[in-house]
């Protein structure tokens, strides 16, 4: 490789690491806790699971969906590709949790 085309690569791939390192951690942090939630929210109302039940199920499978999602920053597909799922997903999971009623100011009350 020569010096030319090793500096014109360079810094276009560190943007693209940077930018999926990004979509990894705080995308990917974002759209877990959400799912947390909701699962702490959504599990004892359909299940009929104690609230601190559904708060460590919720917690444990938002841990494996951070995961997930760390190894799905890093996958072939273009980085903005990466960013729009994360987006949508975060988006999706935010409207469940507002529509079943969580708010993370005033949780609801245990039953």
């Amino acid at each position: 490789m020569t010096a030319k085309m090793k500096g014109a690569v360079t810094a276009r791939y560190r943007w693209m690491v940077v930018s999926r390192l990004l979509a990894a951690t705080a995308g990917g942090y974002a759209v877990a806790s959400l799912f947390g939630a909701l699962m702490a929210f959504g599990l004892p109302q359909v299940s009929g699971l104690t609230l601190a039940d559904g708060v460590v199920i919720g917690t444990m499978l938002g841990f494996v969906v951070h995961a997930g999602l760390f190894v799905f920053a890093f996958s072939p597909i273009r980085a903005g590709r990466v960013w729009g799922w994360l987006l949508g997903a975060a988006l999706v999971m935010a409207v469940m949790l507002w529509a079943a009623g969580g708010n993370a100011l005033f949780p609801p009350a245990p039953h």
